[in-house]
């Protein structure tokens, strides 16, 4: 594992080390995901989500590809079906 540090400046920039923007392809313009995950701040080049949350939806689409608001209606629905079996669970948790 390969760690450098960078300064934040005024308007919230980073500097990605160039060792990194070369090993990621990363060039001028580039988009790249900064996510909070358990209390740490990562930097993941699209592709690498791409990968990491490939399947996600696989229940729900058949191996079909999906459009952007297709995935956002699975998402949604997704998230429906979860907080209505927490609720149930909930509900079961009152009743016994």
């Amino acid at each position: 594992m390969t760690v450098r540090t960078t300064k934040v400046t005024r308007k919230g920039q980073i500097t990605i080390p160039i060792e990194f923007r070369e090993k990621y392809n990363l060039k001028e313009g580039a988009r790249v995901l900064v996510e909070d995950r358990d209390g740490r701040l990562t930097i993941q080049h699209p592709d690498q989500a791409v990968d990491w949350t490939a399947g996600a939806f696989r229940q729900y689409t058949n191996g079909e590809f999906l459009t952007p608001d297709q995935i956002r209606e699975i998402a949604s629905q997704s998230i429906a079906d979860q907080v209505m079996s927490e609720m149930d669970e909930i509900d079961r948790a009152r009743k016994a």
